[in-house]
């Protein structure tokens, strides 16, 4: 276990096997949250924990005062943050480790049917985005979900296959490992139930990107928010190159627009039955449009629409197969 003082004598951040923990050390600990699961929406999160503890120290009172939840107590904000899969996040609600899951999809209903009255919240829009190595694939710019589907699943093994007037050198696969809700995003979307036997799985977007970079002649798939922040450090353009699908940017209006092929929703999950009334007071506060504009632009998602939900039994985006 390593401890580094973020300020002191006001927050710790605690990292363990590469989960992250934010919690105020200001006042005796009485109310403390535990959030878990998706990798993707753990650098938005990370930034909400930061914000409400070390750096606005921020009470549950005031908090709850802002979004009209009265009757918090006059306590520091503690949020324990944690990364791990969007499956193991909603298996931790369901057992009761996590007090809000954080999934990159939607409730199963194997899971629903283990909670009393789960719900979901949209906190931001996303998309799914291959990448390739830029160093060895510069010329590619564009791709097809079929085309897709075909090298994830070993129909397609050489990037000639892909486009002519790339190289006979065999496609390397990596994708993420199974539990994660990227991955069962994208492999509905391109209707995957298994990939190629040599695929190099990985546990996050980060792991993805940086595998990527490093191998030559690879293929990989990220959410949107890795790219931006991938443009923002340099590596793209260069190291790693974001495809267009079907002729189609990600960006932030083919999100909202949804012209994007693989568009996607981020959700905090929870079971209302079980939440207290913190729980409720920080995803309101999450979804004030001002607060979910910012945070979500700062790390590169889009914020939900204003008439989006709070709470919600069905997906706000439908992921629909687009090939058979």
């Amino acid at each position: 276990m390593k401890k580094y003082l973020i300020a002191a004598a006001v927050a710790i951040a605690v990292i363990v096997g590469g989960a992250a923990y934010y919690y105020s050390t200001a006042g005796a600990v009485k109310t403390q949250l535990r959030i878990g699961g998706s990798t993707s929406l753990m650098p938005f999160m990370m930034k909400i924990a930061a914000y409400v503890g070390e750096e606005h120290r921020m009470t549950w009172k005031q908090l709850g005062e802002q979004v009209g939840v009265q009757g918090l107590p006059d306590e520091p904000v503690q949020l324990m943050v944690s990364d791990g899969g969007s499956s193991a996040g909603i298996k931790g609600l369901i057992e009761g480790t996590f007090d809000i899951a954080m999934a990159s999809r939607p409730l199963k209903p194997e899971e629903v049917q283990q909670l009393s009255d789960p719900v979901m919240c949209p906190v931001v829009l996303s998309a799914i985005v291959p990448i390739v190595n830029g160093k060895t694939l510069g010329q590619l710019d564009d791709i097809d979900p079929k085309t897709l589907k075909d090298i994830y699943t070993g129909k397609i093994k050489y990037w000639d296959q892909v486009k002519p007037g790339l190289p006979h050198k065999k496609i390397v696969v990596i994708g993420r490992a199974k539990g994660s809700g990227t991955r069962a995003t994208f492999d509905k979307y391109l209707n995957i139930q298994d990939y190629v036997k040599d695929a190099i799985l990985c546990g996050s977007n980060s792991e993805v990107l940086e595998k990527v970079e490093k191998t030559p002649y690879a293929i990989g798939y990220v959410d949107y928010a890795y790219v931006v922040k991938a443009k923002k450090g340099g590596k793209i353009p260069g190291e790693v190159k974001p495809l267009k699908v079907n002729g189609i940017e990600a960006n932030t209006q083919t999100i909202i627009t949804k012209k994007y092929p693989m568009v996607r929703a981020e959700y905090l999950i929870i079971d209302r039955d079980n939440a207290s009334k913190t729980v409720i007071a920080l995803i309101k506060w999450i979804r004030k449009p001002d607060i979910n504009k910012e945070f979500a632009e700062k790390v590169g998602y889009v914020p939900v629409p204003e008439d989006a939900p709070l709470f919600s039994k069905k997906p706000y985006i439908e992921i629909k197969p687009l090939v058979k």
